[in-house]
């Protein structure tokens, strides 16, 4: 991915250690995975090159919102996976995927492919590939009366119609880990 080695490379941040080692299977299936436990550990690796970060929201020592927007850059894909029920806050958070547990195989590897057809795409594509998958998600768990109440939430989704309109074309055919609503608004956390 992004002109790094052939097989995308993953950060992958969780305090859980059973789940690190599952994450940690199945994403190494299709790319080269570290995993560390906590926020301290992920940031002593920046030095490394990571085509993506998926963090917990919630880890011992940080948010990941923190963590994301200390380890986001420009050719980085980030996401979250995590028990947590996103807000419309989501909105401004600076993730390409939103995740939540229990996460299947098919959704890890959804995630990896996704990243992997966005890693050459225009900007303004991969922009409004995130902007997708936090509607998808923020669709299924909030209220119309939520959304509608909620003007960050309205500049978000003008931004999103706008971008979707100018690129339907290059967005069909991406794979997407959070497509299916039941799958997110059924979670268990």
């Amino acid at each position: 991915m992004g002109g790094r080695e052939s097989r995308p490379t993953v950060l992958l941040v969780d305090a859980d250690p059973t789940l690190r080692a599952l994450y940690d299977e199945w994403c190494s299936e299709v790319g080269t995975v570290s995993a560390v436990a906590d926020a301290e550990a992920a940031l002593a690796t920046v030095g490394e090159e990571f085509d993506a970060v998926l963090t917990e929201r919630r880890l011992p020592d940080a948010t990941g919102r923190e963590l994301v927007a200390r380890l986001a850059d420009e050719n980085r894909f980030t996401g979250f996976v995590t028990s947590a029920t996103p807000t419309v806050d989501l909105a401004d958070v600076p993730v390409d995927v939103y995740l939540r547990k229990p996460v299947s195989r098919d959704q890890f590897r959804a995630t990896i492919d996704r990243f992997a057809a966005l890693s050459s795409a225009d900007p303004a594509v991969r922009t409004c590939a995130a902007l997708a998958e936090k509607y998808r998600v923020l669709r299924a768990v909030t209220s119309a009366e939520e959304r509608r109440s909620n003007e960050a939430f309205a500049r978000f989704v003008a931004r999103y119609e706008s971008l979707r309109r100018r690129h339907a074309s290059e967005m069909a055919d991406l794979p997407s880990p959070t497509a299916d609503p039941t799958s997110i608004s059924n979670s268990s956390a």
